[in-house]
């Protein structure tokens, strides 16, 4: 992505390539969100996830809309990582069980990782003032005004992606820390219910998740000074 970020100056001579890009940035941000919703591995769920985000980005390239695309890409660092990490550690406390149906009520025994995953899904769905907020739907904004007549099937696209990414957001919170119990107590790694070590990294990692977008969004003043002509 980071490659694709520095080989810009290639594609933005030819107005086909860019519209390609944008047509499958889309499809990939649409075909990660719905597989999502359809996973019950954890990882996969996560993984699929990526793929989504991944998608927005190369809409972005091909919109020309570069500072967004790599301000997701720093932002989204925080809080994938910061779901990646939580859910390793709930699969070793529950003796590697990657199931989400074999799961449930968990939020009592884990409250630090129940917390931070409140944290990393508000972000990943663009919760207001999160980091997400700023990035991802700076995505979609920009989508919308530049060549929404021509190209309003990208903001659209993206819309009922952003939808995919709560739905199995919200699906993935309830049936791990909501649903009624289906954990036999002979599974719980008891070693692990508690780590200084995770509630150090989550801690870093939720408050970088909430505050970054707003940090970054004071460095790039170019994206500041776009968003209000565009609102003007």
């Amino acid at each position: 992505m980071y490659l694709r970020l520095r080989l810009q100056i290639c594609f933005t001579t030819n107005t086909n390539i860019r519209v390609l890009l944008s047509t499958l940035g889309m499809l990939t941000t649409l075909f990660g969100g719905f597989i999502a919703i359809m996973q019950f591995d954890i990882k996969r769920i996560i993984a699929f996830s990526t793929c989504s985000q991944l998608g927005y980005r190369t809409a972005a390239f091909g919109r020309g809309n570069l500072n967004g695309a790599f301000l997701h890409l720093l932002r989204h660092a925080y809080f994938k990582a910061l779901l990646f990490r939580l859910a390793g550690r709930l699969i070793h406390n529950l003796n590697n069980e990657q199931d989400i149906q074999n799961r449930g009520g968990v939020y009592k025994l884990y409250p630090v990782i129940y917390r931070g995953r409140i944290i990393s899904s508000a972000s990943l769905c663009a919760f207001l003032s999160t980091s997400g907020y700023y990035s991802k739907d700076y995505i979609i904004e920009y989508a919308y005004y530049k060549n929404f007549i021509t190209l309003k099937y990208i903001y659209i696209g993206l819309n009922v992606s952003a939808i995919c990414t709560i739905v199995y957001s919200l699906r993935r919170l309830y049936i791990i820390f909501y649903r009624k119990s289906n954990i036999i107590k002979s599974n719980i790694n008891k070693r692990n219910t508690r780590s200084i070590n995770t509630i150090i990294i989550v801690s870093i990692l939720s408050i970088r998740s909430l505050i970054a977008g707003y940090a970054y969004s004071g460095i790039f003043n170019e994206i500041n000074l776009m968003f209000n002509d565009l609102f003007h």
